[in-house]
């Protein structure tokens, strides 16, 4: 809750512009790595050294992060910046978000390659129109991964979902970094976390799905879902399609 929003406002302050979208393409690769080394690395330290053990080592791994963070040099906070309470500070993010339509858009469609993508980036001149085809990509490999009976096929509509899931989360996470203000950075990409706190709903609402009308059509009505939900930003919102051409400078 507080340290995510924090470093991610954090990002554009260290990062030229221009090299924005590798550095958020770079971050989105390591997360979704972690997700799989972490738990085998985990495995390890506990057959090594119990599961206390196991907490034990991997909290004390932490001193090398705050080790690094004191390294670091961090330009200080724009002036622009208000100086008042949380649920003050939240209102000004809120209604910032709601009287800007192309911000409102992007946390609309964000409410999910990475190094793919940082090889990209300064040959695509359009992230809105990558972000919307990356989002009905995901409906596709969704879809085709629910209906298939082949185990290969499945591992390839797996491995396309992660990363078109990148490629539309690190897409919407640069294009907010570049036009959201230094001094609402912080409070917007909070918002923007939110859809983490929201994912057990989903689970939950899945799980009712699949269990009334089987797991493989829950899935291919949520990649469908997907699908309608891109169409709809880029019809309402077309500014998002235009976006893109001034994050490579």
């Amino acid at each position: 809750a507080f340290t995510d929003p924090v470093r991610q406002s954090m990002v554009p302050t260290l990062v030229p512009k221009e090299e924005l979208i590798n550095a958020v393409a770079l971050n989105s690769a390591a997360f979704n790595m972690t997700k799989v080394i972490g738990p085998s690395v985990g495995g390890l330290l506990i057959v090594a050294f119990g599961a206390a053990g196991n907490f034990f080592v991997q909290g004390g791994a932490y001193a090398a992060v705050l080790l690094s963070i004191y390294w670091m040099v961090i330009p200080p906070a724009p002036t622009e910046a208000k100086r008042s309470s949380a649920l003050a500070n939240l209102k000004e993010g809120l209604l910032y978000i709601w009287s800007n339509p192309t911000v409102f858009a992007l946390l609309t469609g964000a409410m999910l390659a990475g190094l793919l993508l940082a090889s990209l980036a300064h040959r695509v001149q359009r992230q809105g129109v990558l972000m919307l085809s990356s989002l009905i990509a995901l409906g596709i490999a969704m879809n085709m991964f629910s209906w298939t009976t082949s185990f290969p096929l499945a591992i390839l509509a797996l491995v396309n979902i992660g990363a078109f899931q990148i490629f539309y989360m690190a897409t919407t996470n640069t294009m907010l970094q570049v036009i959201v203000p230094d001094h609402l950075r912080g409070r917007v990409m909070s918002i923007y976390a939110l859809d983490r706190g929201l994912m057990p709903i989903g689970a939950l609402t899945a799980g009712v799905s699949a269990h009334w009308i089987g797991a493989p059509a829950t899935v291919s009505y949520m990649g469908f879902a997907v699908i309608v939900m891109a169409g709809l930003v880029a019809w309402r919102a077309p500014v998002v399609r235009r976006l893109g051409v001034s994050l490579n400078g």
